[in-house]
């Protein structure tokens, strides 16, 4: 089980997938990548037993051609012949502006069940202080949009999370009158049922997190950040960066940036993301 993204931007493998339906080829890409990674992980394990793969059973959820998922189990060998399916789709990622992790598929991105406390605490610390545009617009947010964390404790409460409890972090006096934030209200636009994010959206969490420059410089300023909010799409990726910091070698964390880089990608293209948490 994972939080799975999908930046939804139309294109030549997910039409073809969907024998000319979009959004069934989608749902097919993200079950055929599923299936070839849960192929790969048994292969790792059996390796590390000394055992043979091929015949290993493997238990899991398979759209059926109707777009329904059944449980059902299928050895090693076969789930990989079963996403071979991807393969003559590869060429068509190379130059696919919504690739954000630069590699096959890359418009679909994963964050791991558990949920990584590493990578939860990372984005909390990215998150800018009230005094900060990006800060204020997050307090904003929680108040007036209803951001109360309610979501994510719901998925939490089901142990998909690696933290019970959602880490805080104190804040100094702000006119929004909050003394503490956690995760919870941070990441729940994730786990609410619309099941996506819009443009405008995806902008705002990566403002929240100072992750998004415009002209070279992160938005403090009210004015700074209308100069985001007011870019025309030509204009986003010219104008317009994603800042992440050094690489990380914690997996967990790098799977917490490779969010944020399909959100900038999602903004930047002015094209709606599908979340599956």
């Amino acid at each position: 089980m994972a939080l799975d993204t999908v930046i939804d931007y139309p294109c030549r493998p997910k039409k073809d997938l969907g024998n000319g339906d979009l959004r069934s080829g989608t749902k097919t890409l993200v079950d055929l990548l599923k299936s070839r990674a849960r192929a790969e992980a048994a292969r790792g394990l059996a390796a590390r037993d000394g055992t043979p793969a091929d015949d290993l059973p493997v238990r899991l959820a398979v759209l059926t051609p109707a777009g329904v998922a059944e449980e059902t189990t299928m050895s090693v060998r076969e789930l990989e012949a079963r996403a071979a399916a991807l393969d003559p789709h590869v060429p068509a990622c190379t130059n696919c502006p919504a690739n954000a992790r630069r590699a096959p598929f890359g418009c679909v991105g994963t964050v791991t069940y558990p949920v990584p406390a590493a990578a939860e605490q990372w984005l909390l610390d990215r998150l800018q202080p009230p005094d900060a545009i990006g800060g204020a617009l997050f307090l904003q947010s929680v108040e007036e949009l209803g951001y109360d964390g309610a979501a994510t404790r719901g998925v939490r409460a089901r142990g998909l999370f690696e933290a019970g409890t959602a880490p805080g972090k104190d804040l100094p006096a702000n006119p929004f009158g909050r003394a503490r934030v956690t995760t919870d209200e941070l990441l729940d636009p994730f786990f609410r049922p619309e099941g996506r994010l819009v443009p405008w959206q995806m902008l705002a969490f990566l403002m929240w997190l100072g992750a998004v420059k415009v002209d070279d410089a992160v938005p403090r300023a009210a004015d700074d950040g209308l100069k985001l909010t007011r870019l025309e799409p030509a204009d986003r990726p010219k104008r317009a960066k994603l800042t992440l910091g050094p690489s990380p070698t914690d997996p967990g964390v790098e799977q917490a940036r490779d969010l944020l880089k399909a959100l900038f990608v999602g903004w930047a293209r002015d094209t709606e993301m599908l979340v599956d948490g």
